[in-house]
């Protein structure tokens, strides 16, 4: 006897409703965890393509203009006499897919946005 695929349980129904609740609470504890850190972390694709950035980085580069999720994050490098002082070194540890550890970027205020 042949059985319906797209037919589900009800106990499976129950397991994906129940792993979907855990999801959201994971992804909210992060959240929580992402607005306490004032470091800055971000995701990237493989093109250096901004996917997520940390409420911290948000605040002082997203919203700002100096970077766009999904947008590549050396963008502000067209302007050379604009490139923040240690970009330029940190987009050749990432493009050769170098790990790095407290790494500083400088970028003056005024700068940001322009």
């Amino acid at each position: 006897m042949a059985t319906d695929p797209s037919h589900t349980s009800e106990s499976e129904d129950l397991t994906v409703a129940v792993l979907r609740q855990r999801l959201a609470l994971a992804e909210a504890r992060f959240e929580a965890l992402s607005e306490s850190i004032s470091d800055f972390y971000w995701e990237s694709d493989k093109d250096h393509n901004l996917t997520y950035a940390s409420k911290g980085i948000q605040k002082a580069l997203v919203e700002p203009g100096f970077l766009k999720i999904g947008k590549g994050m050396f963008n502000a490098m067209e302007d050379k006499d604009n490139i923040p002082e240690g970009l330029e070194e940190l987009q050749e540890l990432l493009q050769q897919e170098k790990p790095f550890r407290d790494y500083l970027v400088r970028i003056q205020h005024d700068r940001i946005g322009k």
